[in-house]
């Protein structure tokens, strides 16, 4: 609810702090003192537009703050938690017009916002009826929100919001993946095609350089044959004239010698371990020829896969040796390029699924919707002959609209004046006193509705009086009773049903007038309430009849108290 409202500099008030309570409040005075100036400057507050002319020849900057209690206000807690704007038990805001021209600047719990971001907030927190912008039983947002509140179809229309949300999230993932398929098919195709083959060959790490190595073998095998068999025969071969040969007799021929001198035997050991290292030789020649002893399948084989390795890299235009790095890669992303019509298909179901899930959810609402809106006007319909609006019905259409957040349907709210006139939507037809009566009518009718918990009517009493006076004074004081109510009348016999009574008067200053705000209780309320009934001149009468009416509207005991001092 709103708590206090502190305003500086603004058109006839120079400084001004105001208390509020719960229940109704009044507020009256003499016409042109500025009542409506209140109103005006806590629309700044809830983010309507700043005329910075209201400053006048001030030498000061403009200042309004309204300070508002959250605690029971689930929407307004929600909105400043998802914001991080601080405390959500109280929250303050704030709008300075400079002097200067330069634009004006918004503020919550003392932190710079935009104007709009006070808007959504301010949303929440009041809601205004009468001659200003800030009307939300003309918007058609808010007509929804309010058919869903008054039917407690709030969980309703968050499973439509979510759902609806899950069903667009589906579908821009699957319109992303389809486009996605179309851009890259042809790569995808290429990449699969190279993933078979190489999956074919099944490339082996190193593998090539092992192939390209028995290839150059392969190649040069009779030359190396050749070669091998002229060393054996150099080395080892019996026709005398091999080394091996050649060293055995130079061995016998040493050891002969050295019988005749001692000093020749390094010689001999020297032959004897050259012999040693040929026999070295010649088991290394045996054990190569083992080793590269192929047979022709094994030999076919490798020439295989080495000009298999070949031909898929001159394909793909990569070297033979990282054939293996590329078929790791494709391989590692074989479900994306094998299953890609799997994928689309998976998101093709779930973006159906969530469809589905959003028209069962949206169908509930719209039937509860229905059923609401019926009940409702026919609630309305009901008041307005006691509001001296005889004659005069409002009606609530649903359009069918395209799927969105809010459901299937889109609410008007249509209103006559009169049974031979066509309905019109009711911010286009509705008086400023017929819309403030409709919007009191609907929220008598909906006690039940969690909805903005502070209410404001601007001159709720244009064009009535008498009985019609009286009765909607009570309807706003048992409105007052369930939710903080703030009126601007004219009427004593609503200005008579307040839990507590402003007085706006203007007073005359040296420089300029002054506009100023006094809290009435008692007997100041009876003086307030008797001029409102007699004019300027107040006579006994008056007082006498300000006091029954005080007494009728359940003061009784409070004003006898006050007479007995």
């Amino acid at each position: 609810m709103l708590v206090s409202l502190d305003i500086q500099n603004y058109a006839l008030i120079s400084t001004l702090s105001l208390d509020f309570e719960t229940g109704l409040s009044v507020v009256t005075g003499e016409t042109g003192a500025g009542k409506s100036i209140l109103i005006e400057a806590l629309g700044l507050t809830l983010g309507e537009r700043a005329d910075p002319s209201v400053i006048g020849t001030r030498r000061a900057d403009c200042t309004v703050a309204a300070c508002h209690q959250v605690t029971d206000n689930p929407r307004a807690q929600a909105w400043l938690e998802a914001q991080a704007l601080g405390d959500t038990e109280t929250c303050t805001l704030r709008r300075v017009l400079y002097r200067d021209g330069r634009p004006s600047r918004a503020f919550i719990n003392d932190r710079p916002v935009a104007v709009q971001t006070l808007r959504e907030l301010g949303n929440t927190l009041i809601d205004l009826h009468g001659q200003h912008e800030h009307q939300s039983l003309t918007r058609r947002a808010s007509q929804l929100d309010l058919l869903d509140a008054v039917g407690d179809l709030g969980d309703d229309s968050r499973a439509v919001k979510a759902r609806f949300s899950a069903w667009q999230t589906a579908q821009s993932d699957l319109a992303r993946s389809e486009e996605q398929a179309m851009e890259n098919e042809e790569t995808r195709r290429m990449n699969l095609e190279r993933l078979v083959s190489l999956r074919s060959l099944d490339p082996k790490p190193g593998e090539f350089e092992s192939l390209a190595l028995a290839q150059r073998r392969i190649d040069h095998l009779t030359k190396i044959r050749q070669g091998l068999t002229a060393i054996r025969e150099a080395l080892v071969s019996a026709d005398g004239t091999s080394c091996e040969s050649l060293l055995r007799g130079a061995g016998r021929e040493a050891r002969t010698l050295t019988a005749l001198d001692p000093a020749l035997e390094p010689l001999a050991s020297s032959i004897d371990e050259a012999l040693i290292r040929l026999e070295g030789c010649s088991d290394a020649l045996d054990r190569y020829e083992a080793d590269q002893e192929l047979d022709p399948d094994t030999i076919a084989e490798m020439i295989q896969r080495f000009d298999a390795y070949q031909t898929l890299a001159y394909k793909y235009r990569l070297r033979p040796e990282s054939l293996h790095e590329a078929y790791t890669a494709l391989a590692g992303s074989a479900e994306s390029l094998e299953g890609g019509e799997e994928s689309l298909a998976r998101l093709r179901r779930e973006a159906a699924e969530c469809e589905s899930r959003f028209y069962d959810a949206a169908r509930k609402l719209s039937s509860g919707r229905t059923v609401t809106a019926g009940r409702l006007a026919e609630a309305v319909n009901a008041l307005l002959p006691d509001f001296g609006m005889a004659g005069a019905a409002l009606g609530i259409q649903l359009q069918p609209e395209a799927a969105s957040a809010h459901g299937l349907e889109s609410v008007t709210f249509e209103f006559t004046s009169h049974p031979d006139q066509e309905p019109w939507p009711l911010g286009k037809v509705a008086s400023g006193g017929e819309l403030s009566r409709i919007a009191l009518a609907i929220q008598l009718s909906s006690a039940g509705a969690q909805w903005i918990p502070t209410l404001i009517f601007d001159e709720i009493d244009v064009g009535i009086g008498g009985r019609v006076a009286e009765l909607v004074g009570q309807k706003l004081r048992a409105l007052g009773n369930r939710r903080q109510v703030l009126c601007i009348t004219h009427l004593p016999q609503v200005a008579c049903q307040g839990h507590h009574h402003f007085k706006v008067l203007k007073t005359a200053l040296a420089s300029m007038p002054e506009t100023q705000v006094e809290t009435l209780k008692d007997l100041a309320q009876e003086a307030e309430l008797a001029r409102m009934l007699a004019g300027s001149v107040v006579t006994q009468t008056a007082r006498r009849h300000a006091r029954e009416m005080l007494e009728q509207a359940g003061n009784r005991e409070r004003i006898e108290r006050k007479h007995s001092e």
